[in-house]
C-alpha cells in the first residue's frame, strides 16, 4: 500500500483481541421482521442519513432472501457494516466496527462478516489487504451481488423462495417509529475542495418521481407521519436531467419499465468513479460546481425540479409533515420559498450547510455560495 494512501486509511489496529462488544452505531433493529429462513444479518451503519436509507434497502434484499434480521450482533450468523469514508475519524470507527466483527467471527459467535459502503469503495483493495478476517467487501456498485455471494458461499439458500419484502426494512435505532426519510437522489456533482462524496459515490443522479411517490405511499402505510427529504444536495433535484436532454434524450422524470433504483439510479448507471479527468485519487476536483443550463419538460421550466417533487408527494400522500435536509443555499429558489410559505405540510424548516461566512475560505473550499447568495436566501426565508 503505498505512503499516499497509508496516511489516507486509517491505522490499522495490530490485533482483534482487545475485550468489548462489536460497536452497534445504529445498528438496524428490525424488531417484528420475520422471514422464513433460519440465517440471521445483523446490520451496523456508520454514518449519515442517506447511509442509513442504504442499509434498509440492503435488509429488504436480504429479507427477499429469506434471512431472519437479528437485531444485535451477538444475536446474528451475519454481520454486515455499512461503513463511512467521509472523514478520518469516520474511517477509523469503520475499522474499528469491522475489526469488532471479525473477533466475533474468530470466537465463533458469527459465520461472516461483510463490509459495505463509502469506505469499501474507496479502499476495496487496501481493505482485503490488510483486514482478510472479512469474508466479503462490496463497494456502492455491487451491492446487488451480496445475496448472490453469500449464496455462493452457502451462508445463504441458493434455492430459497424470493419473500415478499418491503421497499425498505424500517430502523427503529433511527429514531421514532413515525418518522423516517426519504433519500431522493446518489452522488454529487459539487467539486468541494474537502470531500471526497463525488469520488465515491459518482455525479448526481435523481430517482425518478414515480420511484419516490411510491416509497413514500409505503412508508405512510407503515405509519410514518413525518418524511424527512435527503440528498447529497436537495436543491439539486432534477437538475441532471439537464445532461440527458442535451444528449437529445428523454429526461427519466419517470423510471423505465424493469429498471431497479436501488442508489438513486440503476445499478449499471451506477459509476465506479466520476468520469472528470481533473479529479485525483484522494481530493476534490479543481474547479466549480457543474452548471446546466435551464431544463425544460412538457413546456415547463424544471431547471430546479424539487418543488415539482414536493407537490407531487403532496398530491400522493397524506403524510403530515415534511422536513428537507443538504439544502445548500445557492439552490433555494423563490418557487421553493413561495411553496413552503403556502404549504403547511411542509415544515418551517431548513437544514443547510453553510460552511463558512468568509467569501475567501468559501472559494478555497470551492464552495457554490458566497456570503452575499447566504444572506439573501436567509432574507428570503425569514
Amino acid at each position: 500500500m503505498s505512503e499516499r494512501i497509508r496516511k489516507s486509511l486509517p491505522v490499522l489496529p495490530s490485533g482483534a483481541s482487545d475485550a468489548g462488544a462489536v460497536h452497534v452505531a445504529r445498528a438496524v433493529e428490525a424488531a417484528g421482521v420475520e422471514a422464513a429462513g433460519a440465517v440471521r444479518v445483523a446490520m451496523v451503519t456508520l454514518g449519515c442519513d442517506k447511509n442509513t436509507v442504504d442499509s434498509e434497502r440492503i435488509l429488504s434484499s436480504l429479507l427477499g432472501a429469506g434471512v431472519r434480521i437479528a437485531e444485535s450482533p451477538e444475536d446474528a450468523d451475519v454481520v454486515v457494516v455499512n461503513t463511512c469514508g467521509f472523514i478520518e475519524m469516520a474511517k477509523q470507527e469503520s475499522v474499528d466496527t469491522l475489526l469488532e466483527a471479525a473477533r466475533l467471527k474468530e470466537e465463533g459467535r458469527v459465520r461472516a462478516v461483510v463490509g459495505m459502503g463509502c469506505l469499501v469503495q474507496r479502499y476495496k483493495p487496501e481493505l482485503e489487504a490488510e483486514i482478510p478476517e472479512v469474508d466479503l467487501f462490496l463497494g456502492l456498485a455491487e451491492v446487488d451481488r451480496l445475496v448472490p455471494e453469500l449464496a455462493e458461499r452457502g451462508i445463504v439458500e441458493a434455492d430459497a423462495p424470493l419473500m415478499e419484502r418491503p421497499l425498505r426494512v424500517l430502523s427503529s435505532a433511527t429514531g421514532p417509529g413515525h418518522s423516517s426519510h426519504l433519500k431522493i437522489s446518489e452522488g454529487c456533482d459539487h467539486g468541494c475542495a474537502f470531500c471526497a462524496i463525488p469520488l465515491m459515490r459518482g455525479k448526481f443522479r435523481s430517482t425518478p418521481l414515480d420511484v419516490l411517490v411510491r416509497e413514500a405511499q409505503e412508508l405512510e402505510r407503515r405509519g410514518v407521519v413525518e418524511l424527512n427529504i435527503v440528498s447529497q444536495d436537495t436543491t439539486w433535484y432534477g437538475r441532471d436531467w439537464a445532461r440527458a436532454l442535451a444528449r437529445g434524450e428523454e429526461a427519466p422524470v419517470r423510471s423505465a419499465e424493469g429498471e431497479s433504483y436501488f442508489l438513486g439510479r440503476p445499478f449499471d448507471a451506477m459509476p465506479n468513479a466520476p468520469e472528470d479527468p481533473r479529479r485525483h485519487a484522494f481530493g476534490g476536483r479543481s474547479g466549480g460546481p457543474v452548471r446546466p443550463g435551464p431544463i425544460r419538460i412538457d413546456g415547463i421550466d424544471r431547471t430546479g425540479a424539487l418543488p415539482l417533487l414536493l407537490r407531487t408527494l403532496l398530491a400522493e400522500t397524506s403524510i403530515p409533515w415534511f422536513r428537507l435536509f443538504y439544502m445548500y443555499p445557492s439552490g433555494i429558489t423563490p418557487e421553493l420559498v413561495r411553496l413552503m410559505a403556502a404549504e403547511e405540510r411542509i415544515l418551517p424548516y431548513l437544514d443547510m450547510p453553510i460552511q463558512h461566512g468568509s467569501d475567501a475560505v468559501l472559494a478555497r473550499m470551492r464552495r457554490p455560495e458566497r456570503r452575499a447568495t447566504i444572506l439573501e436566501r436567509v432574507g428570503w426565508l425569514r
